[in-house]
C-alpha cells in the first residue's frame, strides 16, 4: 500500500459533478446536467471519505485532506454570476452545439473570454475554473475542504 511505502499525507481530489460536463449535457435529451452520472461521482466520493476516515483511524500517523471539487462546482453552476462565470454549460473551445461536440482543435470556434467559462473544451475545466477551485483546496475550510485544506495539511 501508498502508507507501506511511507505516504502520511494524502491530498485526495474528490471527482466534479461529471454529468454538467459539455459533453455529457450534450448527450443528455434535455441538455441539463445528467443526474445518473452525478450519482456515480457522489457515491465515488462519499466511498473515498470513508477510506480516508477508516485510514486516518488505523494509522494515527496518516492525515489527509478531501477536496469536495462536486460541491464546488455545483455551486458555481447554480449561481454562476456569483462565482464570477458567464458560461458554464458550454465549452470556451470546440464544435457543435455549446462547442461540445468534438474536443478543441485548430478548426474549433473560441469563445472570447475563457475567464468567463467554466469549461475549456468538452469535458476540462478552464484555466480560471482551476484557479478558483485551488484557492478552496488550498484556503479554504469545511465541508468543501476537510478535515484540513491544503495548507493546513503541509503544516501538519
Amino acid at each position: 500500500t501508498l502508507y507501506d511505502l511511507g505516504m502520511r499525507r494524502l491530498f485526495f481530489v474528490g471527482i466534479a459533478p461529471l454529468g454538467c460536463c459539455p459533453l455529457i449535457r450534450e448527450l443528455n435529451p434535455t441538455k441539463e446536467c445528467d443526474a445518473q452520472a452525478n450519482y456515480m461521482a457522489t457515491r465515488l466520493n462519499d466511498a473515498a471519505v470513508v477510506l480516508l476516515r477508516d485510514m486516518s483511524e488505523t494509522h494515527p500517523d496518516f492525515t489527509y485532506s478531501f477536496f469536495d471539487t462536486s460541491t464546488v462546482v455545483l455551486q458555481s453552476i447554480r449561481d454562476p454570476e456569483a462565482h464570477g462565470y458567464k458560461e458554464v454549460k458550454a465549452a470556451c473551445c470546440g464544435l457543435g452545439d455549446n462547442n461540445a461536440m468534438f474536443l478543441c482543435s485548430p478548426a474549433s470556434v473560441y469563445c472570447d473570454n475563457r475567464t468567463s467559462y467554466m469549461f475549456w473544451d468538452v469535458v476540462h475545466p478552464t484555466q480560471a475554473t482551476v484557479e478558483k477551485l485551488m484557492k478552496i483546496a488550498f484556503d479554504g475550510s469545511a465541508p468543501l475542504v476537510s478535515p484540513k485544506n491544503i495548507k493546513q495539511l503541509t503544516e501538519s
